[in-house]
């Protein structure tokens, strides 16, 4: 009965926007009936998302019901924006139509790193590593020893993840390079590049095993 109280309520309303203190009964009697609108499960879309604090503008242009919607795809992997989707439900052809909007802005953007910052972050390791394993300084987290010359670093610890994760994945390589390119500044080689971790010994240690390359 939803899409049939629904049709009658829209009927008695006026062309335009909805007004504020019939959003939330519409929406209701929609989110009852919108799975017999043929393109309705369009983009994932479910009847449970319609929710009154995403759905937005809502219009009525006979006989189209128009809204806008906000959706999170993107937010829940780090971005600062959502992406608005525009819906038309035509409540006399039965269809449900999308177009994507734009994206809004809903958490300040993660600071860019410029290279300079990168350097300083990279360079600080180096002192670490310089000060040596009985250093009250050392860290543990991203920098471990397992001897007097040789150590794992994780470049990843480095960044934290606050950002968009391809954003952040991006950062985390530019400061693995630079890690790898500074540290040999200082006497260390790579001994692996794979995984997490980036395993350096200090240069003239030897163990028998070549380094490999970065």
């Amino acid at each position: 009965m939803s899409r049939e109280t629904l049709v009658e309520l829209l009927e008695n309303l006026p062309a335009g926007p909805i007004a504020n203190n019939l959003c939330s009964q519409v929406i209701t009697l929609l989110q009852g009936c919108l799975n017999e609108f043929t393109g309705s499960h369009q983009t994932n879309m479910e009847a449970y998302k319609l929710e009154p604090k995403r759905v937005e503008n809502l219009d009525w242009a006979p006989p189209v019901l128009s809204f806008k919607m906000a959706r999170h795809g993107a937010t829940v992997l780090g971005s600062p924006r959502e992406h608005l989707y525009s819906w038309h439900i035509n409540v006399e052809k039965m269809t449900a139509r999308f177009e994507k909007g734009t994206f809004r802005l809903v958490r300040p953007s993660a600071a860019k790193l410029s290279k300079d910052e990168i350097l300083e972050i990279v360079r600080r390791v180096c002192e670490h590593v310089q000060n040596g394993p009985l250093s009250s300084a050392a860290p543990g987290i991203f920098l471990t020893w397992k001897s007097g010359t040789e150590i794992l670093i994780k470049p990843a610890d480095l960044i934290p993840a606050d950002g968009f994760k391809q954003t952040l994945a991006g950062r985390r390589k530019r400061v693995r390079s630079i890690l790898i390119d500074e540290i040999k500044t200082i006497g260390w080689v790579v001994v692996s590049d794979k995984g997490a971790f980036v395993k350096f010994r200090k240069a003239g240690a030897g163990s028998g095993e070549p380094p490999s390359k970065p």
